[in-house]
């Protein structure tokens, strides 16, 4: 039972994450109350920091180095996130993928990366509470993490968080 609610909440997260991935408009909001259902890829999850960090990722995977805008050097970012998200703007550009567009990946990427975690800390747990029932701290890690929607805008926001 435990081990099919376990698939299911997987299941559901990550699905929440592609939904976001593929339909959050790339248009930009004309007002504050947009009454659209989807939101909009510059509002949530990624944050301004976030937008910082991956436009000086983006040109990393450019083999421009850590830049920000008009070649302006910066060390105002995290040097490994920066590294593991511009290889993924370095994969993105090479299967056609465009810079408005880079945000859906990592979205998507950084999902994946709250389930790692979550999975992590159902491992410390169980070294910690030796003789536990696995299949309950398993499911317990699952819903305390992947269904926490703070967890998941701090693992999305385009910061380096989820990859610490």
């Amino acid at each position: 039972m435990l081990h099919k609610l376990n698939i299911t909440v997987i299941i559901i997260v990550l699905s929440y994450a592609l939904i976001i991935t593929v339909f959050s408009s790339s248009e930009f909001p004309t007002k504050i109350n947009h009454g659209n259902f989807m939101p909009y890829l510059v509002a949530k999850p990624i944050t301004e920091d976030g937008y910082y960090m991956l436009t000086v990722a983006w040109n990393f995977g450019q083999g421009k180095g850590f830049e920000y805008n008009l070649g302006t050097k910066t060390a105002g970012v995290q040097p490994l996130a920066t590294i593991i998200y511009g290889s993924l703007a370095f994969f993105s550009m090479n299967v056609g993928i465009e810079k408005k567009d880079f945000p859906r990946v990592i979205i998507l990427f950084s999902a994946i990366m709250l389930l790692v975690f979550s999975i992590v800390l159902r491992s410390t747990i169980l070294s910690l509470l030796k003789g536990s029932d696995v299949n309950i701290i398993f499911f317990l890690c699952l819903l305390f993490s992947l269904l926490n929607f703070e967890l998941f805008i701090t693992f999305t926001n385009g910061l380096e968080t989820g990859l610490y």
